[in-house]
């Protein structure tokens, strides 16, 4: 008698399919290109008579925050992996320029709904419909950025920061015995690529990508006659920006 056909329990395969889902693999990938090519480009094409100067930029785009293996806790002490939705990012910097080299304090902003999570208690996959749940994180960060200026009105661009971020999961269905949030500070880095299109009078328009890491940040959640849940996890996210910038001379 042949054996019964047995198939994998459904929420297992889409928890499986959680974590391997919208891999950034591709994307880290092209970045590294377009940077590789960029530095094996001849040094006569590229420029030297950009001026010196303070600037001001401004911009917003869409941001990914990747699967976490090492999500929240939800209850006790269960940890959870997560999987976001499709987040929201700004940004805004002021800097110095002096020839292909600057320097610049910048705040930037992420928000993300949690699209769902699993418990690994359970092994289940939990939709959080409504999205209740969101990821927002404020970072204030030091970068420095290196210009290659062309002699056209496109200029390439590439940079790394490190600073500070702020992390916080609000739940908007929390009430008066349920604190709001999950909470906390951690240390953030970040890698910056991109190109702008000189307009004219100063203006420059930028289009940029931002790889954006915060490593086993402590977050707390201080619950009103329960013990205090913690956890340090690593958020990393891609953030892909149109800005404006307006360079003074």
């Amino acid at each position: 008698m042949p054996a019964p056909h047995r198939t994998a329990p459904h929420n297992v395969s889409r928890r499986s399919a959680l974590r391997s889902r919208r891999s950034p693999g591709a994307i880290v990938f092209s970045v590294a290109t377009l940077l590789l090519t960029l530095v094996a480009l001849p040094q006569h094409l590229f420029s030297d008579s950009h001026s010196s100067g303070f600037y001001i930029d401004a911009g917003a785009g869409i941001a990914l925050i990747q699967p976490q293996e090492d999500g929240l806790p939800l209850s006790g002490n269960t940890r959870a992996v997560w999987e976001y939705s499709l987040g929201f990012s700004a940004h805004a910097a002021v800097g110095y320029d002096e020839s292909n080299f600057g320097v610049e304090a910048d705040f930037n902003y992420l928000s993300a709904a949690v699209k769902a999570y699993a418990p690994e208690s359970s092994k289940s996959i939990i939709e959080n419909t409504p999205e209740t749940l969101r990821m927002n994180i404020i970072g204030l960060m030091g970068n420095v950025r290196y210009t290659f200026h062309t002699g056209t009105i496109f200029s390439p661009f590439v940079g790394a920061g490190a600073g500070g971020a702020y992390l916080s999961v609000p739940d908007t269905t929390s009430t008066a015995d349920k604190p709001p949030t999950y909470s906390g500070w951690g240390f953030a880095y970040q890698g910056i690529a991109g190109f702008g299109i000189d307009v004219g009078q100063g203006v420059e328009l930028k289009l940029g990508y931002r790889f954006f890491g915060t490593p086993e940040s402590r977050l707390e959640w201080k619950r009103t006659g329960a013990a205090t849940l913690t956890a340090s996890p690593t958020i990393i996210s891609h953030r892909i920006e149109l800005s404006v910038a307006y360079i003074g001379t």
